[in-house]
């Protein structure tokens, strides 16, 4: 299959988005495809990819400055649709470009999106304009409806979309995402801890994510203050960035234990997984938002997983926890007792983390590649491309 994979974000930036569509194009490469990728301009010395690449103008993030770049994008687009003929365009959603639904109604060819959030629900819990949230919500729905597939990135995700729309459940579907387990895997701790500057003889609580509302980074902060009364050689590793990095310093300057965290700022994807096997715990925590909208958070958790982590993490719904149960200890969003029950369990029953462990390495070994998200995509776009069209209501 011949598929155009049109890129929104800027690929020098480290972070989720630059996971997902690194290596999602290079498994559809492995697969025998040939993929084009449409993108803002970027270092091709420092992210080597086996695809064919095209670059387009961008101009910056605030809002005239993005209708421009929706112009370079779509003018570009257009010329490549005429030029490649892609059997496909797939497109992952960072923002709503009506644009690019336009170009490929215009040639006819089959629009897939990947939605791993709606960025109207985002804008209104960041306080957005309520024109922002309301021409979101237009251009939502209008990219979905006129969408040949939809794929999300978890199942409360696609019940949320398709609630009310029995059209938009026929062609939307949950498509995992995965992580690499060549770079994510269990390496020896000692080697991990001198790389990073660690003291090798302490027990690290760790957290990997953006400092943001949806990841409530400060619970970590607050949980490993109250764990430290107790377990004092416990230290706390916090790995990102994002606009709450500051105040997370502040609060654990307030609570006096700042001397005992260290922030690493934001890693090179490659760097991450040494990090990840610093730790002895590690924490995927959550707003309650984000796990209406989307279920336990699967990035992070599948990596920390894939290392050999002790994880502790969120759930919203029953069913979540019991899911997990048997590969991380599992505390209800909002329950900061519970989070820090979670913590002394793992900590202070190192073979219990031990065999925890040990499950989730069969766990993600089974159940967890980038690999088996790519051949699931594959087989989607594949078979919703031969149905025809689904006429939206």
């Amino acid at each position: 299959m011949k598929i155009l994979f049109v890129c929104a974000i800027e690929l020098n930036t480290e972070g989720g988005p630059k996971t997902h569509i690194v290596e999602m194009v290079r498994e559809w490469h492995k697969l025998g495809h040939e993929i084009w990728l449409l993108v803002p301009f970027f270092d091709q010395r420092k992210i080597k990819l086996p695809v064919r690449i095209r670059h387009y103008p961008f101009a910056g993030y605030s809002f005239f400055r993005r209708l421009v770049t929706y112009v370079f994008l779509f003018l570009a687009l257009i010329r490549l649709l005429i030029a490649v003929r892609p059997a496909a365009v797939y497109e992952r959603q960072m923002e709503y470009n009506p644009l690019i639904f336009f170009a490929c109604r215009l040639l006819k060819v089959p629009l897939f999106v990947e939605i791993n959030g709606l960025i109207s629900e985002d804008l209104r819990l960041t306080g957005a304009p309520d024109w922002a949230i309301r021409a979101h919500e237009i251009v939502e729905k209008k990219e979905m409806a006129h969408s040949t597939g939809v794929m999300c990135t978890s199942p409360r995700l696609r019940e949320i979309i398709c609630s009310g729309n029995r059209n938009l459940g026929n062609k939307t579907t949950f498509i995992p995402n995965g992580a690499n387990l060549e770079l994510f895997r269990p390496m020896d701790r000692r080697f991990c801890r001198d790389k990073m500057g660690l003291d090798p003889q302490l027990r690290y609580i760790g957290f990997v994510g953006t400092f943001s509302h949806l990841h409530q980074p400060e619970q970590a902060v607050r949980s490993f203050a109250r764990v430290r009364e107790k377990i004092h050689d416990a230290r706390l590793l916090m790995v990102g960035d994002g606009p709450r990095r500051k105040g997370c310093e502040q609060l654990a300057q307030n609570l006096g234990v700042s001397s005992h965290v260290t922030f690493t700022g934001l890693l090179r994807y490659e760097e991450v997984p040494v990090a990840i096997n610093c730790m002895d715990v590690g924490l995927v925590i959550a707003s309650r938002e984000r796990l209406v909208r989307e279920g336990v958070v699967a990035f992070k958790f599948q990596e920390l997983l894939a290392c050999g982590c002790p994880v502790v993490a969120h759930f919203l719904k029953p069913e979540e926890s019991v899911r997990y149960s048997g590969v991380a200890k599992m505390a209800p969003v909002g329950d900061e007792a519970a989070l820090d029950r979670a913590l002394f369990e793992l900590l202070g029953n190192p073979a219990e983390a031990a065999h925890m462990a040990e499950r989730a390495l069969r766990y993600v070994a089974e159940h967890v590649s980038w690999e088996k998200s790519a051949q699931l995509s594959i087989d989607f776009m594949s078979r919703m491309i031969k149905r025809g069209p689904v006429a939206d209501e």
